[in-house]
């Protein structure tokens, strides 16, 4: 038996195709936004199609939750632990946690990073809580459209941008993920692809 294949989504891709789904749109209906909205949610469907199991940190998840009101909150818990393996935050990922975010005080190359992206320390608490309870749960990969996420992923878990899924026009009408999508998508997961092709 093949094991599952296991994918986490950051928050703001989780923000685009899922909470604005389940809760409401939000105020920025920019073209780039759009764009990310459809493309995160042309992800979530590749992944769910492919049967590549989901998974959110609870670090995410509270992220999600900073804006809803209690009772918005309730509904919205009930819908993401339906949908979704909520990762725990545990004394295993405080290990890898309290290593990563030791070391990276200690490095000047993720120390010029920091400068470079001007990371907020509550940012980098966040990230690294994020990336370290992916590598204690064994993710394959994290989605992310935040770069300053994706470079504390560097050498403990593989980290991608939001990919442009192929997209086909149906004949009948609605477009649809290209069928070639699913190869290109568990290489950009497990293999050395950037993006799809």
């Amino acid at each position: 038996m093949a094991r599952t294949i296991k994918v986490a989504l950051d928050t703001q891709i989780c923000i685009w195709a899922v909470r604005e789904v389940l809760v409401g749109g939000s105020v920025d209906n920019s073209e780039q936004t759009i764009s990310k909205k459809e493309k995160a949610l042309a992800l979530v469907d590749c992944l769910a199609r492919e049967k590549i199991e989901i998974v959110i940190p609870a670090v995410v998840l509270a992220e999600l939750l900073v804006p809803l009101d209690d009772a918005t909150s309730r509904a919205f818990m009930t819908a993401m632990d339906s949908r979704f393996e909520i990762l725990e935050f545990d004394a295993y990922c405080a290990v890898i946690y309290g290593k990563n975010y030791g070391q990276g005080k200690r490095d000047d190359a993720k120390i010029k990073t920091m400068k470079d992206f001007g990371i907020t320390r509550r940012e980098m608490i966040n990230d690294h809580l994020i990336v370290a309870t992916c590598v204690t749960n064994k993710v394959d990969c994290i989605f992310s459209d935040d770069q300053k996420l994706r470079s504390f992923c560097d050498g403990l878990i593989r980290a991608r941008e939001l990919p442009d899924i192929p997209m086909q026009q149906r004949v009948d009408g609605p477009w649809e993920i290209d069928r070639s999508a699913s190869a290109h998508l568990k290489e950009l997961i497990l293999g050395d692809s950037q993006d799809f092709l």
